[in-house]
C-alpha cells in the first residue's frame, strides 16, 4: 500500500497480527488517517506538536514507521474527544480505534 503524507509517498507491507481481526496494513492506513486528522486542524496540530515536541518534518518522516503510527493512535486514545471526533470523521465506531492500536506494534500484550 502507498499513501501520500505531506508530499512523501509512504509504503507499507501488510501483515496479519495473530490475535487481531484487523491486519497491520488496515491499522496503518487508519493510523495515517489519524495523523492527517491531527495535522489538518491548526489547533489540534499545535496541541499535538506542543505535547509531543515534534516538528512538521518529524511527522512526515515518522509516517512510514509502525511505532510512530502506534504513538499517533495512543495520543488520540488519550483524549476521548479526539477519539469521538476522529471516529465520526472516518465513519468508524470509537471502539475501532482501540482495535487499530492492538494491530500496531506494541498493541498485543502477552500475560
Amino acid at each position: 500500500m502507498q499513501v501520500d503524507v505531506a508530499g512523501q509517498v509512504v509504503n507499507f507491507a501488510g501483515t496479519k497480527s495473530p490475535d487481531s481481526p484487523m491486519n497491520t496494513d488496515q491499522a496503518q492506513s487508519i493510523a495515517l488517517k489519524a495523523l492527517i486528522f491531527l495535522v489538518s486542524d491548526q489547533d489540534r496540530a499545535g496541541t499535538f506538536m506542543a505535547a509531543t515536541g515534534m516538528a512538521p518534518d518529524d511527522l512526515s518522516k515518522g509516517a512510514a514507521d509502525g511505532d510512530f503510527l502506534a504513538g499517533i493512535i495512543d495520543y488520540i486514545l488519550g483524549d476521548e474527544a479526539l477519539v469521538v471526533a476522529f471516529a465520526e470523521g472516518e465513519n468508524l465506531k470509537p471502539e475501532k480505534i482501540a482495535a487499530v492500536r492492538r494491530a500496531l506494534p506494541g498493541g498485543q500484550i502477552d500475560f
